[in-house]
């Protein structure tokens, strides 16, 4: 949730500051960077302190299954790719470096998203291998043409949206990479497995 209202900040700094001017300069691009990493910060250290509710959606325990302090939700929400964001996004100055740190956080979360699949195959029993290939065809396909529509929709509008779409596109597969690492550590729960295998990240930091 966090991360959406950082979204929509950066929305409304970059149509504001577009429609004054018609550009955005390198000190207004100073100035949106510094809102994003106070932010992203912030988001990092409190996440862990959000209660449950009917209306929450807990992007570590889709199911509810797992109790506030188990280690795969600390080692999700501690996880490096996102450290690097948070570095990446202090350095960057201007709008085309932050555009360009996070399409580098996007492919570290895609590499991530094959990484995990491919440790989940090696325990997902083999009736059931050919099921999960067959929602990762199609959710790669969903994304792939909700993109080109989103995109379509944006370039009809103003350009200056398309900011919005890599870091659109880097939280899609950050939430599929966690539904898989999930999926697999509840699978690892039932195989009473020692080490988790569902909590390592190849990416490091």
């Amino acid at each position: 949730m966090k991360r959406l209202c950082i979204m929509f900040l950066v929305f409304f700094c970059i149509l504001s500051i577009w429609a004054c001017s018609g550009e955005i300069s390198n000190e207004d691009s100073s100035e949106i960077m510094s809102l994003i990493s106070s932010a992203l910060s912030e988001s990092n250290e409190t996440s862990v302190l959000i209660e449950r509710d009917a209306n929450y959606i807990d992007i570590y325990d889709v199911y509810h299954i797992l109790p506030m302090d188990n280690e795969f939700r600390e080692c999700m929400i501690h996880n490096p790719i996102d450290q690097i964001e948070c570095e990446l996004f202090e350095k960057a100055v201007t709008t085309a470096e932050m555009v360009k740190a996070t399409e580098q956080i996007s492919n570290l979360w895609e590499d991530e998203m094959y990484y995990a699949i491919e440790l989940f195959l090696l325990d997902l029993p083999k009736e059931r291998q050919e099921e999960f290939r067959n929602a990762q065809n199609i959710w790669e396909e969903g994304i792939a043409v909700n993109f080109e529509f989103d995109v379509a929709i944006l370039m009809d509008g103003s350009t200056e949206l398309l900011y919005l779409m890599p870091y659109a596109k880097l939280e899609r597969y950050r939430e599929r990479t966690y539904k898989i690492k999930y999926l697999h550590y509840l699978l690892e729960m039932n195989l009473l497995k020692e080490n988790y295998q569902s909590i390592t990240f190849k990416t490091a930091r």
